[in-house]
């Protein structure tokens, strides 16, 4: 994030129009913003993950391999995920961090996670849920996994019944709707939309076949996964 700043400042001075992808910088006075409203997939992961949960489970928003203090993103989705659960008297919910999974801690810190009483359910902030799905669900089937995109690891275990929900990003659409941006601003000077805010479309092993076939992105089907 702070790394950023200094780019933006030299595009402004040169101007140079530019557009943003999945995290909103106020700071960047950017052309136009497109993704989603990132506080608000952190409320949507917090009630996939706590739906039908018993009183008093404990729930964990979980980052790896994040550099979170400089990720607005991933605090915008926090601080969703924290704030709906917040408002349930009876769940408790955290945030934690693993280190890069190549970490000789990184086992260790996951089963340290793995091991906690209570637990129900797990949101990942990124398309890394992958990487712990299957630890948890092999301790307790019953741990509500959520993560983030459809990526092929992802994709398998969401079909396994090892990650119960995807929220999908369409990173290929936002790039889609970029390159329209910037054309009919620089071509046919055409003012863009200071945000495009994308649906927050949640995944389930009954639909993702069929959202694939149809997701707009021909590179994608069902038959590739």
């Amino acid at each position: 994030y702070f790394a950023s700043i200094p780019f933006f400042i030299f595009f402004k001075e040169a101007n140079i129009p530019f557009v943003l992808f999945n995290t909103p910088i106020v700071e960047a006075n950017a052309l136009s913003f497109i993704g989603q409203d990132l506080e608000q997939s952190g409320v949507l992961a917090a009630e996939l993950a706590s739906i039908g949960q018993p009183q008093h489970s404990k729930f964990i928003f979980l980052h790896i391999d994040e550099d979170v203090p400089n990720s607005v993103h991933l605090k915008e989705k926090e601080k969703g995920f924290m704030n709906y659960l917040k408002h349930t008297n009876s769940f408790s919910a955290t945030s934690a961090t693993l280190g890069p999974p190549t970490n000789a801690a990184f086992d260790k810190q996951l089963t340290e996670l793995v091991n906690q009483t209570d637990l129900a359910g797990i949101a990942v902030s990124t398309s890394k849920a992958y990487l712990i799905a299957t630890a948890f669900k092999n301790q307790n089937p019953k741990i509500r996994i959520v993560g983030y995109d459809l990526i092929p690891p992802n994709i398998e275990l969401l079909k396994s019944n090892k990650i119960d929900f995807l929220i999908n990003q369409n990173p290929a659409r936002q790039a889609k709707l970029g390159i329209q941006t910037m054309a009919n601003y620089l071509l046919f000077k055409r003012e863009a939309r200071a945000r495009y805010l994308f649906p927050l479309d949640v995944i389930t092993a009954q639909n993702v076949n069929t959202y694939l076939s149809h997701s707009g992105n021909p590179k994608l089907s069902a038959s590739d996964f």
